[in-house]
C-alpha cells in the first residue's frame, strides 16, 4: 500500500499517527476507496502510457531529425503523460489506503488550470510543497525577515526541489529557471496574469511544457537540440 517515495502523496507521522492504532473500516470506505483507486489506475494505463509511446518514439528517433511541430507535440505529450501518471500513482496510494482504513491527503488539485507558474507549483504535488514549508522554507525563516531573505530561502526551496528529483544538472537548471519565473511572478507579471485570464492561459500553455522539456532531457546537448526544433524552419531552406 505505500507508496513510491517520489511519487506521493507524502505523509508526515502526525497526520497518520492515530490512524496507526486506531482505524474504522466500512463497506462505503472500501467502495470509495476501490473508485479512487480505479481513476487512478485508469490515468496510468489508459491515458499516461499511451500518451508517452509518442514521446518514447520522438526520443528513439532522435531529436535531430524532429520537425518543428513534432518537437512541441512531444513535448506536449510528455506533460500529459507526467501529469497522469504522477497524478494517477497519487489516486491508486489514496485509494488503497482508504480501503484500509487510512484517509491520505489530496495530491494533485487540477494544475494545468493554473494562471501562473506560482499558482501551479501550489497545485502540482502539494504535499511535497508543504513538506519543502515545513521543513526548509519556514526554519529559514520564510518571508519574516526582508525581502532579500525570502528571495534567498525560495531559492534554496528550488534548488533542493530539483536536486530531490534527481542528481543531474538537468534538475538544477529546471529548479533555477521555475525560481526565476516565480520570483518574475511576484515582483511583474503575476498580477497580470491573475486578472486577465485568457493570458494567463496562454502564458501557462508555452511554459509548462518547456519546463517540463527541462527536466525530462537529462543531456544539455540534447536539450540544446530540441529547443533549436521548437522554431520552424526558414521557407528558404525548406524548398532547396
Amino acid at each position: 500500500m505505500f507508496p513510491q517515495l517520489i511519487a506521493g502523496p507524502i505523509v508526515t507521522y502526525d497526520h497518520v499517527a492515530k490512524e496507526l492504532k486506531n482505524r474504522t473500516h466500512t463497506i462505503q470506505k472500501v467502495e470509495d476507496g476501490l473508485k479512487t483507486f480505479t481513476i487512478g489506475l485508469g490515468y496510468k494505463v489508459l491515458i499516461a502510457n499511451q500518451i508517452g509511446g509518442l514521446w518514447s518514439d520522438i526520443s528513439m528517433i532522435g531529436y535531430e531529425s524532429i520537425s518543428s511541430r513534432l518537437a512541441w507535440l512531444g513535448i506536449f505529450a510528455y506533460s500529459f503523460q507526467l501529469y497522469f501518471d504522477f497524478c494517477g500513482y497519487s489516486l491508486m496510494a489514496i485509494g488503497l489506503g482508504k480501503i484500509m482504513g487510512f484517509n491520505l491527503p489530496r495530491n494533485f488539485d487540477h494544475p494545468y488550470l493554473s494562471l501562473t507558474m506560482t499558482e501551479f507549483w501550489r497545485r502540482w504535488h502539494m504535499t511535497l510543497g508543504s513538506w519543502f514549508k515545513d521543513y526548509i522554507y519556514i526554519p529559514l525563516g520564510g518571508n519574516r525577515k526582508g525581502n532579500s531573505k525570502m528571495i534567498r530561502n525560495t531559492f534554496i526551496v528550488w534548488l533542493f526541489t530539483g536536486l530531490w528529483h534527481g542528481a543531474s544538472w538537468n534538475f538544477v537548471l529546471w529548479g533555477m529557471v521555475l525560481f526565476l519565473i516565480i520570483m518574475s511572478e511576484k515582483r511583474w507579471t503575476g498580477k497580470v496574469l491573475n486578472k486577465v485570464k485568457p493570458l494567463g492561459h496562454l502564458y501557462m500553455i508555452l511554459i509548462i511544457p518547456l519546463t517540463w522539456l527541462i527536466f525530462a532531457v537529462t543531456d544539455f546537448h540534447q536539450l540544446g537540440i530540441y529547443f533549436s526544433r521548437r522554431r520552424p524552419t526558414p521557407l528558404w531552406i525548406r524548398t532547396m
